[in-house]
């Protein structure tokens, strides 16, 4: 605090004959908010690497760990071979990468589209659009969704845990 009250400080007293007062008010102001959010914004960043995150077992095919933040979530997941994502849909945004594996999508109500995905395949799936997936042997994919899950964060993620 006793930098960013010197720093104003000595940034008024070079603009006081050059600035009237409500520009001197409002060079302050914003000042002062450019220093305040920079601080905010860098102390809010942090580093995670996958392997601290704790692993859940949603059932015996898949395994996850999840990383959420204010506005978005993703989460890397390891399937076993066979291991099918019921269609389903939602409002987020998704946007899935495969690491590791194959997967096969179909999207539409009716499953009217078909898609392969392997390592490094990367899919934008809209909001509200129904999709299913199935795993073509052992699977790695991130997943990134636009708002967080919450039902994947509260648990309610039923149409996964049979």
């Amino acid at each position: 605090m006793t930098y960013i009250a010197t720093f104003d400080l000595q940034h008024i007293q070079k603009c006081t004959y050059v600035c009237g007062t409500v520009q001197l008010i409002k060079l302050f102001y914003l000042s002062l908010l450019t220093i305040c959010t920079t601080r905010t914004s860098l102390t809010m960043v942090k580093k995670i690497n996958w392997e601290s995150v704790p692993q859940e077992e949603v059932n015996p095919s898949m395994k996850r760990r999840i990383i959420t933040g204010e506005k978005m979530m993703i989460a890397r997941m390891n399937f076993k071979d066979g291991f099918v994502v019921p269609l389903h849909h939602h409002v987020h945004e998704q946007i899935t990468q495969v690491v590791s594996g194959k997967m096969r999508f179909w999207f539409g109500a009716n499953k009217e589209q078909q898609m392969d995905l392997e390592s490094g395949d990367v899919v934008v799936i809209p909001s509200n659009v129904p999709h299913e997936a199935l795993m073509i042997g052992e699977v790695v994919e991130i997943d990134s969704w636009s708002p967080p899950r919450e039902d994947w964060l509260d648990g309610t993620d039923d149409y996964l845990r049979k």
